[in-house]
Formats: structure tokens, sequence, C-alpha cells
């Protein structure tokens, strides 16, 4: 876990914000989903149409069991974070937008997310299902103190409890 501290840019880190989604994040979410870069490495590679995306999003905006997260640094969106809650556990979804990439906004979004998480729900764990294919969201993960806990030919599903998370923030 010391090396996720010596890896994070703690100033990058100070000032990426993050804040519930709205209405206004529809379009953009569209767009960074059917960008080429997103599309390469998710589990569903085909193209979103406009009209399935208004449905799912609309949907996601109104479910008690969504928490949809837009990560900004200033008042630039560089990603996006989704936990689908099931009880006690929830399904991780992150999206970082793709002019954004590669500059270490993956494990802020994660760390922060996660933290907003477990600060306002009573989830205990949560669980990453990652095309293994996709490198960097793999060591995104890892970063972010998530551990592998299975993995075959099309998922690698990594784990952070809540108290590995507390352990980690400690930390920083």
């Amino acid at each position: 876990m010391d090396s996720i501290k010596l890896n994070l840019n703690k100033e990058l880190f100070e000032k990426i914000n993050l804040r519930l989604a709205d209405f206004s994040d529809r379009d953009i979410l569209l767009e960074w989903r059917n960008n080429i870069k997103v599309r390469e490495k998710s589990f569903n590679s085909q193209i979103i149409s406009k009209e399935e995306h208004g449905k799912w999003f609309n949907d996601v905006l109104t479910r008690e069991d969504v928490i949809l997260l837009i990560g900004a640094l200033g008042k630039k969106r560089v990603g996006q974070i989704r936990f689908n809650i099931n009880e006690k556990i929830a399904k991780i979804s992150v999206n970082v937008e793709p002019d954004s990439m590669g500059k270490g906004f993956g494990p802020i979004l994660i760390l922060k997310g996660s933290g907003f998480l477990f600060e306002n729900t009573d989830c205990e764990d949560i669980i990453a299902e990652i095309n293994p294919d996709n490198i960097a969201s793999i060591k995104a993960f890892s970063k972010s103190g998530f551990t592998e806990i299975a993995s075959d030919d099309n998922k690698i599903s990594m784990r952070e409890t809540k108290n590995d998370f507390l352990s980690l923030i400690a930390k920083l």
C-alpha cells in the first residue's frame, strides 16, 4: 500500500472535485462512451445510440440504487464514476474523459468516488469488473487499493473493502 502513496499525484488529488451527475452531463457522457479509445477497452464495444443512452441516463438519475458522479478539474469534466448498489456491495464503473486518459485521473476518481460511497451509504465492499485487455484500468484500480479476487479470459474482478479503503486513506 505504501507504493500507492508514492504514485499518487497529491496536488492533482486536491484539485479534483466530485459532484452528483445531472441532466447537463447526458450528452458528454454519451460522447465519452462512444469514443473509440473507450469502446476498445469496454465489455460492450458497440456504439450506443442517443435514444438508448437517454433512456439509460434518465433511469440512472432516478434510481436510488445507483450513484453517478462527475469528476471535475475546475470547470472541466475529467471523468465519471458510477456505483450500482446491491445491499452492502457496490459495483463500480469508471470512465475517464478521452483527452484526460493517461494523466493520473483514474486512481484519483476511484479513490474520491470510493470515499463518497463509503461516507454516504452503508456499503462495505466495492467490486470492479475489468476487461483483461484494459491494462490502464487494472493499474488504476490497483493503485487505488483494489485487489484481484478472480479472473478468467473474459474478466478480472477486483475488490476493495471499506476497512482497506480507510486504512489506505489514513496513509495519504
